[in-house]
């Protein structure tokens, strides 16, 4: 009976590395490649809890208030342990719950320890990448904020819908914004301060193409009117006489 206890023995060793191994998070190999700190993201398992399903007519703010409420509570049970050991460890952090990872900067030993829990999915590096400004090609910008003189507050360009705000009083004329809209159907008036452009552009750079014609269309804006001059102090020469008292 010893006999076949020590014989099953080295196979019930193999079966529980192996078990921890499957069970161990991922490190990536950038982390070890050296023996300092490495800023790290801990990545968590992903939940198979999803949210309960609403009304197809359900308010579009009770289906966020519904996927945010369940992002947090995700986030706070799958992080509790880790954060703990953190706190114990006097580690700093950042926690997201949007993505479910821990932002922290380790020790080669936090990450030997981390990386043998079974709750934790991964471990990625978080290094600093340079990356280079995008280059505008010459002749495709702008040379100046086109919008700004027509007293555009805001343009919101949609793939379907293209809503231009002005200002209280634009300087446009408005005889050309009545003429715009009665020769395009596609162009509607929301209100005392808005164009609504009802066309479809799927490409972001046809869609500012769109809004710049339909500004230029609207002819030169006017020039801002000239402030005020101040007026000059009162004097004995140009001070305005005094009205003569009422008859008695």
């Amino acid at each position: 009976m010893m006999k076949k206890i020590l014989r099953r023995a080295p196979l019930a060793l193999a079966c529980l590395a192996a078990f921890g191994a499957a069970s161990a998070a991922n490190v990536d190999p950038q982390l070890t490649a050296s023996s300092r700190d490495a800023d790290a993201l801990i990545v968590f398992a992903k939940s198979s809890h999803t949210v309960a399903p609403l009304a197809p007519d359900a308010d579009y703010k009770m289906r966020r208030r519904a996927l945010v409420d369940s992002l947090r509570a995700q986030a706070d049970v799958s992080q509790r342990d880790v954060r703990s050991w953190l706190d114990a460890h006097g580690i700093a952090y950042r926690s997201y719950w949007v993505s479910n990872v821990i932002e922290a900067r380790l020790s080669q030993s936090a990450i030997a320890e981390l990386a043998g829990r079974n709750d934790i999915a991964s471990i990625k590096s978080n290094r600093a990448f340079a990356m280079p400004l995008p280059q505008v090609e010459q002749g495709t910008a702008p040379s100046t904020i086109e919008a700004i003189p027509y007293g555009v507050t805001k343009i919101d360009a949609a793939p379907k819908l293209t809503v231009i705000s002005f200002v209280a009083n634009p300087p446009v004329e408005a005889i050309r914004i009545i003429e715009l809209v009665q020769k395009n159907r596609h162009i509607k008036l929301a209100g005392n301060d808005r164009l609504r452009i009802e066309r479809e552009v799927a490409d972001p750079r046809e869609r500012a193409q769109l809004a710049r014609d339909v500004l230029r269309s609207l002819g030169a804006p006017k020039p801002p009117a000239p402030a005020p001059k101040a007026a000059a102090p009162a004097t004995a020469a140009t001070a305005p006489a005094a009205a003569p008292p009422l008859l008695q």
